[in-house]
C-alpha cells in the first residue's frame, strides 16, 4: 500500500505546548491505473481502472483490451492519459515486465511523446536488467 506524509499538529501529554510531526498516511487511490501484463507470444493484455477522472461518469469503472502489442498498448495509455487524467491526480502504470511508472503532472500528458519514451525506456532497462550475467548462475 503506498503512503504519503502528512504533518500533524497536536499537544504534548506532559507539557500540552503544541508540537507537529510527520505520520504515515494511506496514499488516495485517484487517476487512472493501467495494468500491463505479458503474456505468451509477445502479447500484452491492457486493464485500465478508472478512480477519479474527467468524465465522472466512467469512475469506478474497469475496461480491459486484450492482444496488443506492446507499442500499442503504450500509444493506448497516452491517449487515455491525455483524454482522461485530471490534474493533482496521479498515472500508474504497473507492469509485469517493467517497474512501476507514476505522474501527477498533466501537463506532461499532454505532450504524449513523454509517456511513450518513458514506458519504452523501463522496457528498455528491464530488458538489459534480465541479460545481466551472475557468477555462478548456468
Amino acid at each position: 500500500m503506498k503512503t504519503v506524509k502528512q504533518t500533524i499538529s497536536e499537544p504534548c501529554p506532559c507539557c500540552k505546548q503544541r508540537w507537529t510531526r510527520e505520520v504515515d498516511v494511506p496514499a488516495p487511490i485517484d487517476g487512472l491505473t493501467f495494468y500491463v501484463v505479458m503474456g505468451s507470444k509477445s502479447k500484452v493484455d491492457l486493464t485500465i481502472e478508472y478512480h477519479d477522472v474527467i468524465d465522472t461518469s466512467l469512475n469506478g469503472d474497469t475496461d480491459v483490451v486484450t492482444d496488443l502489442t506492446f507499442n500499442n498498448a503504450i500509444v493506448f495509455i497516452s491517449v487515455f492519459a491525455q483524454q482522461q487524467l485530471k490534474d493533482n491526480t496521479y498515472l500508474r502504470v504497473e507492469s509485469n515486465i517493467m517497474d512501476t511508472y507514476e505522474i501527477s503532472d498533466r501537463r506532461i500528458t499532454l505532450d504524449a511523446t513523454n509517456i511513450q519514451d518513458a514506458l519504452k525506456t523501463l522496457r528498455k532497462a528491464y530488458r538489459q536488467a534480465r541479460r545481466v550475467w551472475t557468477p555462478g548462475r548456468l
